[in-house]
């Protein structure tokens, strides 16, 4: 089973190139943007900073798959372009995070864009599974891929021979899995309403990302006050600024103790919950 496997592995591959100079960036936007059907994935770093560090885009094509490095590459309006346009449809599995990506770090915005894990969530009787990609493999095509590489350190260079294969594995079968889904889609008359889940998607990942923050807050935490919003926000905002992840300026579980010190004008005790003190006194001077 295993030989089976990596045979048919083998017959999906495709030639793999990785673009970190201007002059074969340019080269393969040209045949980048002549192509109807782009799988799409990323790779980044958001664990240290408020905004993610994109490391890569895998795009895969007919042919190909390119893996543009953007460590290296300033110049990205021509991607952009070919990303934005209607025309082409582009594939992702988990689209959310791979579009909030490119969003936040380099202002990219995606049109006219499917997504295998929504597919088969239509697909299949238990809802909202969120079936990982290897397991969309594995089910359609009967091949399995490496995902040990999924923590690596993307912002490293040079990328081991490891990475850039799992790079390109994130896109190499986005193509055939989506066709065959679509074939089902259509037979359950499901697919006119994929569609119109792929766009709502689509539009969480863009929408402001302080929005959803602040989302997430409120619901994990019940009978929060008008005054405790305030803070989130202001923390927000100061995490922006400072490109840190916000529990660096003043950790989440912290919240109800800093009103308690607000109402109780106890504004000493803010010295060793705000830690920096640049932060502190913007702090007091907001809210003092």
């Amino acid at each position: 089973m295993i030989f089976l496997s990596r045979l048919k592995k083998f017959f999906y591959q495709k030639e793999i190139e990785f673009i970190n100079r201007f002059d074969s960036y340019k080269k393969a936007l040209d045949e980048i943007k002549g192509e109807k059907i782009i799988s799409i994935d990323t790779e980044f770093d958001w664990r240290d900073t408020y905004f993610p560090n994109l490391s890569l885009i895998q795009i895969g094509i007919s042919s190909k798959v390119y893996i543009i490095d953007f460590l290296n590459l300033e110049n990205i309006n021509e991607l952009k372009e070919i990303l934005n346009n209607p025309i082409s449809i582009k594939i992702f599995h988990s689209l959310r995070g791979d579009i909030s990506v490119m969003s936040l770090s380099n202002q990219i915005r995606v049109e006219n864009v499917v997504d295998t894990q929504i597919a088969e969530d239509f697909l299949t009787e238990n809802k909202n599974t969120q079936i990982a990609y290897k397991d969309l493999v594995k089910k359609y095509l009967n091949v399995n891929i490496d995902k040990t590489e999924t923590n690596s350190n993307w912002l490293k260079r040079p990328l081991s021979k490891n990475q850039i294969s799992y790079a390109a594995d994130d896109v190499l079968f986005l193509e055939k899995i989506l066709l065959k889904q679509i074939k089902l889609l259509k037979r359950k008359n499901l697919y006119d309403a994929f569609i119109e889940k792929c766009k709502k998607e689509k539009a969480l990942a863009e929408t402001d990302f302080t929005t959803l923050r602040l989302k997430r807050f409120l619901k994990k935490n019940k009978n929060i006050s008008n005054i405790e919003k305030k803070i989130f926000i202001w923390r927000e905002e100061k995490a922006k600024l400072q490109n840190v992840p916000p529990n660096k300026i003043f950790k989440e579980k912290n919240f109800k103790l800093l009103k308690k010190i607000l109402l109780e004008k106890k504004f000493n005790e803010c010295q060793w919950i705000i830690p920096d003190s640049e932060d502190r006194k913007s702090f007091l001077s907001e809210f003092k």
